[in-house]
């Protein structure tokens, strides 16, 4: 038997599952909401709204701005609790469709740790000579287009970057969306982390003006892939990360040990089939464009 409770909304008496959310991202709704359900996997699901895409996904897909993160792996497929064009309501913290009930109520907000010093130059090019040879390991059996016919193209965007030349890095970038297959293409992957690294270096006016005009840019071309990549495309253009992304970026410019270094990549690395490669690509890429001159890693 079921009753009908806020709006309308189907929920059984005894609902047949109920997940507990141990983390939300910072950007999920406060309030109540309703949604639908955009797409379903094993151990995630996607909810449309408001042009945006919310997720609840299993404790190894990690936190992230519109992400909740479930306190315990699912004990069943989400497949058979979910059904794509369903509608979810949140009310009181519970997010409730017809099979299940989400409980947000006990879930703590994750954000980006706040941003630390900058570490000397030298330490930051040894950190990322680390970073792009591992990543040049990965390659070996993680192979993209981003390391293959795209490779240019990510190169002439650096250096359309470091010229602040709006219209030749927007048509750069254009040409990489959607490139690749997959829910991320390799080439949107690639976007979202050069971004982070823009972002990591834009200490200045015109840097940020740039910074700024390319993120505009891409968001507004994001309608070109699919509708996953165009979320965290539009994310990536207003500053917003996944939490994976955000600690390998603030390794790679902050930490002054190695090994951390080396285990926030290996995290990356684990984002996807070759997704994370695609996004460490994009870091390194952005992070070097605008490297301050003086570094030997700028002058190669």
């Amino acid at each position: 038997m079921r009753v009908m409770s806020y709006h309308g909304a189907a929920v059984p008496d005894k609902p047949a599952t109920t997940l507990a959310v141990a983390s939300v991202g910072y950007l999920l709704p406060v309030g109540d909401f309703a949604c639908v359900v955009h797409s379903v996997f094993a151990r995630a699901v996607n909810f449309a709204r408001a042009g945006a895409l919310l997720t609840l996904a299993s404790p190894q897909a990690g936190d992230a701005p519109t992400t909740m993160v479930l306190r315990h792996e699912p004990a069943q497929d989400l497949r058979k609790l979910f059904e794509v064009g369903s509608v979810a309501r949140c009310r009181d913290r519970n997010l409730c469709s017809a099979r299940v009930v989400v409980r947000l109520d006990v879930a703590r907000i994750w954000r980006p740790l706040p941003r630390r010093d900058r570490l000397a130059r030298n330490q930051v090019d040894d950190h990322l000579r680390v970073a792009a040879d591992r990543l040049a390991l990965r390659r070996q059996t993680c192979q993209s287009v981003i390391s293959g016919p795209a490779a240019t193209r990510t190169v002439a965007l650096a250096q359309a970057c470091l010229d602040l030349d709006r219209d030749r890095a927007v048509a750069l970038a254009s040409s990489l969306i959607g490139w690749g297959e997959g829910l991320t293409p390799a080439g949107d992957d690639f976007l979202v982390g050069f971004l982070a690294g823009l972002d990591a270096l834009a200490d200045d006016a015109a840097r940020r003006h740039f910074r700024d005009e390319l993120g505009l840019a891409i968001a507004a071309r994001a309608g070109r892939t699919t509708d996953v990549a165009a979320h965290f495309l539009r994310l990536a253009a207003q500053g917003h990360y996944a939490d994976v992304l955000d600690r390998l970026r603030g390794a790679l410019l902050c930490a002054h040990r190695c090994a951390l270094v080396e285990r926030t990549l290996q995290r990356a690395f684990d984002v996807g089939a070759t997704s994370g490669a695609d996004m460490v690509s994009g870091l390194l890429t952005g992070l070097k464009a605008w490297l301050p001159i003086e570094t030997s890693l700028a002058q190669q």
